[in-house]
């Protein structure tokens, strides 16, 4: 059996990301101090929505965060990310002050996409 290896520095993590390393618990402490509206970092989730472009319906890019809109008109503001072997996702809807936190440990964008769109179609429908 082979000895268990930290692989995360052979990634290349220099770029506008440069990655991080953090559980679901401090991720969802990041998301909401950004974006809930009396958050500790709430000026700086505000610069990051404002003047957003408009990728596609009810899809905008904000400065590092993606801003949906739900049929009903809800707002998510989020981000998604990922390494090999790892895709993640963090969205807040201040709505409900709810943070939704994913973790998954295979690079499968197709069933990870699936999977993030109906977690907040679900969310989104309570």
């Amino acid at each position: 059996m082979q000895p268990w290896v930290d692989t995360y520095d052979w990634q290349e993590n220099s770029g506008p990301d440069s990655g991080i390393k953090a559980s679901a618990a401090d991720v969802a402490k990041w998301i909401r101090a950004l974006f809930s509206d009396d958050g500790a970092l709430a000026a700086i989730g505000q610069q990051m929505t404002n003047a957003p472009v408009q990728e596609r319906t009810r899809k905008l890019q904000g400065m590092g965060v993606e801003i949906l809109e739900s049929r009903s008109g809800v707002q998510v503001v989020g981000h998604t990310g990922g390494a090999d072997g790892y895709l993640t996702a963090a969205f807040y809807i201040r709505e409900s002050d709810l943070v939704f936190v994913l973790h998954i440990n295979k690079s499968d964008e197709k069933r990870f996409s699936a999977l993030l769109s109906q977690t907040l179609k679900t969310l989104l429908s309570q």
